[in-house]
């Protein structure tokens, strides 16, 4: 009499076990890669943030230091300035040149966020009351936009 031994497994039972743990081990992976790509543009959304405001403030107070009192166009065109203080006797050229911010031939945009610059735009107007409004517009991935809003009293 033949007796049979069933402790073992059958390759069936192994293979769809196999099947099974690929299909879960799968899952798993395409889980954690989704969630560290939403991390990590998460991550570089708030960096490019951080350094928009930071470049903004510094652009703020480099024109607060100067105390400015008059605003001009540059004599070479375009997207320049110059104001001028009659407290420090001084000007300050704020140039933009493509990608870049110049304050008297200074680039002070940071260079990690040249890459990512849609457009920057110098904007003035003058109002009735001499007051001067003064704005730098920088774009980022064109969703970003970071402005430079400056008010001051243009003496005549």
């Amino acid at each position: 009499m033949l007796l049979k031994n069933n402790k073992g497994v059958t390759l069936i039972e192994l293979l769809g076990a196999l099947a099974l743990l690929g299909i879960l081990v799968g899952l798993i992976v395409t889980t954690v890669s989704i969630f560290i790509r939403t991390t990590n543009t998460s991550i570089s959304e708030s960096q490019i943030q951080t350094e928009g405001l930071l470049l903004v403030r510094n652009i703020e107070n480099r024109i607060l230091r100067h105390i400015p009192d008059d605003i001009r166009e540059c004599d070479n065109g375009t997207n320049c300035v110059v104001l001028s203080s009659s407290e420090l006797d001084q000007e300050l050229e704020i140039n933009v040149v493509g990608s870049s911010i110049f304050f008297d031939s200074v680039d002070i945009f940071p260079s990690n966020l040249e890459d990512k610059v849609t457009e920057i735009r110098l904007e003035y107007s003058i109002e009735s009351t001499n007051n001067v409004i003064l704005n730098i517009v920088v774009e980022l991935n064109n969703q970003q936009t970071f402005r430079s809003s400056n008010l001051f009293r243009r003496i005549p």
